[in-house]
């Protein structure tokens, strides 16, 4: 089924900017994994500050049994069932890149639970003077407690409606002050073979643009469960879940030399080639200082 989406505003929390795009998309809907796709959920949250309020959200699924999507000691959550991405503390959007709540409201849906999800959309831009086409930014950013030592674990679910360009981001550990503090993690995309597989990529003066490469490969129109633990330290750590199953597990320096704490989660693309339309769709996103797990 052909949909479009188009000027589509986004708000943001409390304290930021207004920041408003538009952008379009025409092509085949995408068909949510049909194991989720009666799901109910009830929302016990409130509204919040942008930014650190664990969302008491509890889904039931076949048959009677619930899990916590958002656990108590989480940080950071958003099932997307507001509607908005009110939550969170800053949406950016570029070079004909779209964050919105997708939903009834919005003509697309595809949620993992409930009515709601992320959708991030990347445009194709032409290329200037003959060079590479601009990048995509469409992602969301919550600030948490700055952090540059012990563990840090981001968990969500994701849903690919195709193979991605190699290097689009799905997550990023990062500063909220990036033109200064320029220290990144990222989770990403290597897509070769027409598979998509999965790449954690760090940027600091120790581990300047070093990639960590998976043979797992992430799955297509199907919604996946991705976990990833950081262990911050000059002797850091990986390790990333795909469905409760190790995918990456591998050393690196996780805090350069700058000294400078992460301050800011960051999902959707922070990065997206603007060679090709492309999109991916989010839903229970948490963020923790220790294990989250999936339903």
């Amino acid at each position: 089924m052909a949909f479009s989406a188009s000027s589509v505003a986004v708000v943001v929390a409390t304290g930021c900017s207004l920041l408003v795009d538009t952008g379009s998309l025409a092509g085949d809907e995408p068909t949510p994994d049909a194991a989720k796709d009666a799901r109910v959920s009830a929302d016990g949250d409130s509204p919040g500050d942008g930014g650190l309020v664990a969302d008491a959200r509890v889904d039931a699924e076949e048959g009677g049994g619930s899990a916590a999507i958002c656990p108590s000691f989480a940080v950071f959550c958003d099932d997307f069932e507001r509607g908005d991405l009110t939550k969170w503390s800053m949406v950016q959007t570029s070079s004909n890149g779209v964050a919105t709540a997708a939903g009834p409201t919005s003509g697309i849906q595809n949620p993992w639970a409930g009515a709601y999800s992320l959708r991030v959309f990347g445009g194709m831009n032409a290329s200037v003077d003959g060079g590479t086409p601009p990048i995509n930014l469409a992602n969301v950013r919550a600030n948490v407690p700055p952090v540059l030592s012990g563990k840090v674990f981001i968990r969500f679910y994701v849903f690919l409606p195709k193979v991605l360009l190699p290097g689009s981001s799905l997550a990023k550990l990062a500063h909220q002050n990036d033109t200064v503090a320029k220290d990144d993690i990222s989770l990403r995309i290597a897509a070769s073979d027409g598979v998509n597989r999965y790449r954690i990529n760090t940027d600091n003066a120790v581990a300047n643009d070093s990639d960590h490469d998976s043979t797992a490969t992430l799955p297509i129109a199907k919604w996946t469960c991705l976990e990833l633990e950081i262990q911050l330290a000059s002797a850091g750590h990986y390790s990333l879940w795909a469905d409760g199953k190790l995918v990456i597990d591998a050393a690196e320096n996780t805090i350069g030399t700058q000294g400078v704490p992460y301050d800011q989660m960051r999902v959707g693309f922070s990065y997206s080639p603007g060679a090709a339309e492309q999109q991916v769709f989010f839903d229970d996103v948490a963020y923790a200082t220790q294990k989250i797990g999936c339903e």
